[in-house]
């Protein structure tokens, strides 16, 4: 996280790269699904959260898509 309280890319270890590549079809989804954006910040935060973070470093990526996918429909 960054200083200001944002979540951003640059918070990020080079081996989780591939979670902002996962972003534009998330940000879709989360847009569609959660009105205000409180909402929708407690969902990114739940997202990094979850595992698939681990998964990604480990290079699983469908794995990772999976658990992304469970995290939005919790």
């Amino acid at each position: 996280m960054s200083d200001s309280g944002n979540f951003t890319t640059a918070s990020l270890r080079e081996e989780d790269a591939a979670f902002p590549d996962m972003g534009p079809e998330l940000r879709a989804q989360i847009a569609a699904g959660y009105a205000s954006f409180s909402e929708r910040r407690e969902i990114w935060y739940r997202l990094a959260d979850s595992p698939a973070i681990e998964l990604l470093r480990q290079g699983r990526m469908e794995e990772a898509r999976g658990a992304l996918e469970q995290t939005l429909r919790a």
